[in-house]
């Protein structure tokens, strides 16, 4: 039986799709923190589309031809009774050269003031190719100066819009579980830095294992 979360008040989560070779559920997801609002089913399907339009300015470049992001899914989780809002389509990276193997992920580190069993949020994403890797258990330095720069530009570029009558206004965690246990409230906690780690990530599930 699947289990029904709480709702979280003033918090967008939008899941973005990748397919990389074969695989076409290679899943990131964001939660953004909004003012004002609620925003409707189509103000999130137009922000679905800023979003994909933002990444691929961005992100693109650090993106292989071979992983192709195909479909954002935006949900207001403050409410069980607006439609989710997605863009789907095709948006491929640009950067050419030697395929990682399709378990290789760039691994961000996210920080918040909170801390808790199991360290702290993580985002894995499908970027980075073999001439990226300089070493077998660490990304080069370039690859890691330009991913910062564009990365930061891409969360710049996503803060302060307008979905509907809510603001974006800051990247959150939401923590639904204490340890095994379902909270009845949420915690959500600003993510106040983040950093790509020196050593690839790895989610053996994009093998098609």
């Amino acid at each position: 039986m699947a289990v029904i979360l709480p709702v979280v008040p003033n918090v967008i989560q939008s899941k973005l799709r990748w397919t990389v070779g074969t695989d076409s559920t290679c899943w990131s997801h964001f939660f953004w923190k909004y003012t004002g609002g609620p925003p409707l089913a189509s103000d999130l399907a137009t922000f679905a589309n800023g979003i994909q339009a933002k990444w691929g300015l961005n992100m693109n470049p650090l993106q292989r031809t071979d992983v192709v992001l195909t479909e954002v899914i935006n949900l207001d989780l403050s409410t069980r009774a607006t439609a989710p809002g997605t863009w789907t389509g095709t948006n491929a990276g640009t950067r050419t050269g030697t395929a990682l193997p399709a378990q290789t992920c760039a691994l961000v580190n996210c920080y918040i003031g909170r801390r808790y069993r199991g360290g702290k949020p993580r985002l894995y994403l499908p970027l980075g190719n073999a001439a990226d890797v300089t070493a077998p258990q660490a990304w080069g330095s370039s690859f890691i100066s330009v991913f910062g720069g564009n990365f930061t530009n891409f969360l710049n570029a996503v803060f302060g819009n307008a979905v509907g009558t809510a603001t974006i206004s800051t990247w959150v965690n939401v923590s639904y579980y204490d340890s095994k246990t379902l909270r009845v409230t949420p915690v959500v906690d600003n993510i106040a830095a983040y950093a790509l780690n020196s050593i690839p990530g790895s989610q053996r599930r994009r093998m098609n294992r």
